[in-house]
């Protein structure tokens, strides 16, 4: 299976307080277009990621808040 990234955002998400999960906030850390992407050192690691999570059969809804892979959670736009 083969990915094509036009946009990549990543951002830094918090739990604040005593109860993480109740108290969440994010802000937005970088966002690459394709092209920045094919030139970055990530293309070759999220490639790998990429095809692996494909493979991996996961939960839709989830009940515990375990991060499904090793560099965080993966969302798409809807269409995409």
């Amino acid at each position: 299976m083969k990915f094509a990234v036009q946009y990549i955002s990543f951002f830094v998400i918090q739990g604040e307080g005593a109860d993480a999960a109740s108290a969440k906030n994010y802000r937005h850390y970088q966002t690459l277009d394709e092209n920045d992407y094919e030139d970055s050192a990530l293309q070759q690691f999220l490639d790998g990621e990429f095809a692996r999570i494909a493979k991996r059969k996961v939960e839709r809804n989830p009940r515990a808040e375990q991060v499904p892979t090793k560099i965080g959670r993966f969302i798409t736009e809807p269409g995409f």
